[in-house]
């Protein structure tokens, strides 16, 4: 019983590093926009993204957004809160 207990959480971890993975993207400085063809039309989850520049964006739609509605260019610096 207890075996199972620990492999179930060794599964658990491994799916939210592959998640995790899915999220940031190899070069993780670019936005990927082309992920959001519709931005700045997003939905409203909270995954913050924090620009280079210090600013937090409440997700990576929203960056993008951000980006075509001012035309300039934002890297981002880390996943979560500046």
């Amino acid at each position: 019983m207890k075996m199972g207990r620990v492999l179930l959480v060794m599964v658990t971890v491994a799916l939210a590093s592959v998640e995790l993975a899915k999220i940031q993207h190899p070069s993780k400085n670019e936005p990927h926009c082309e992920d959001y063809p519709d931005a700045p039309v997003c939905t409203k989850e909270y995954i913050p993204v924090c620009d280079t520049n210090g600013n937090t964006f409440p997700n990576r739609c929203v960056l993008c957004g951000d980006m075509r509605l001012k035309g300039n260019k934002i890297l981002i610096k880390h996943f979560g809160e500046c």
